[in-house]
């Protein structure tokens, strides 16, 4: 898969009737690697193949106009190919179409709570009203005093280099070892370096001239995905007002949904994705037919 595919693939999402992250660009193409996916179209209908967590091969929903017949598909598919029937990154609501197709006591099915998306109101990022977000608040006031010349700007063609300044710095400093981690480092710069192509939405949260921190995702029907969130913490509350700011920089009024994103088992994210109050967790399913 190469980026020259982002507009062909594009099409295709606005038809998913869920708010998971799995199906939107930067999901899909920032984890093409490292999921070896690959996508073939038929009838007009998006297939994609993957190895998965386990690295077993794994299809995701079908897109397109008839999903039932999609799996029945796939399901001939790996009939031919001698391959397990299984899918990855199945929300829960879609459960029921498998069941139709297959018959429920054929589904062996599991969730990866490591996996589930957190999804916001786009209000309460956009403003952080209210005593629950007081904590929010509160750090995002020690950001002011710490920095007080501190400004938002929107990324664009001439201040994309100091994006990629910032990340290099970023990733000198804070840099994980995991191979997940790896592959997001390398697919940042990607996205910074082909972001045309992306298609994303971006800030940066600025003190005087030097990136603290930047913010990219995309918008598919109301909800708003953030796919890449990193800020320096030199300065309290720096994550803070840059979720704010993201926020309240591309949330219209279309946009009733914030998602962002897994917490891939990292309990210091899990405990900082929490504290924002998410209004739900997308739970996603590997589903295999017996």
């Amino acid at each position: 898969m190469g980026l020259e595919q982002i507009p062909q693939v594009r099409r295709y999402l606005k038809g998913w009737p869920y708010r998971t992250c799995d199906a939107t660009i930067g999901g899909i193409f920032m984890w093409r690697d490292y999921f070896s996916a690959e996508f073939a179209v038929e009838e007009d209908t998006l297939y994609f193949k993957t190895n998965y967590l386990d690295h077993e091969t794994a299809f995701t929903p079908p897109l397109g106009p008839d999903r039932r017949l999609g799996y029945e598909r796939i399901a001939a598919y790996c009939l031919e190919k001698g391959l397990p029937v299984r899918f990855c990154t199945v929300p829960v609501e879609e459960l029921e179409i498998l069941q139709e197709v297959f018959g429920k006591d054929r589904l062996d099915m599991h969730a990866e709570r490591d996996w589930s998306d957190y999804l916001y109101n786009s209000a309460d990022m956009a403003c952080f009203a209210g005593r629950r977000f007081s904590g929010q608040r509160n750090n995002m006031h020690k950001f002011e005093k710490a920095c007080p010349n501190w400004r938002f700007e929107i990324i664009q063609p001439e201040n994309l280099a100091a994006a990629r300044d910032f990340f290099l710095a970023y990733e000198g400093q804070y840099a994980k070892e995991s191979d997940l981690a790896r592959e997001e480092a390398r697919k940042v710069l990607e996205v910074l370096e082909h972001y045309e192509a992306y298609g994303m939405l971006g800030g940066m949260l600025l003190g005087e001239d030097e990136v603290i921190g930047m913010s990219m995702g995309e918008i598919i029907a109301d909800t708003l995905y953030v796919h890449i969130e990193k800020a320096s913490r030199r300065y309290p509350g720096s994550y803070q007002m840059l979720v704010n700011q993201f926020a309240k920089a591309f949330v219209t009024p279309q946009v009733a949904y914030v998602n962002r994103e897994e917490d891939v088992g990292d309990e210091g994210l899990r405990t900082s994705k929490l504290s924002y109050h998410p209004v739900a967790l997308l739970d996603k399913y590997t589903v295999e037919i017996r």
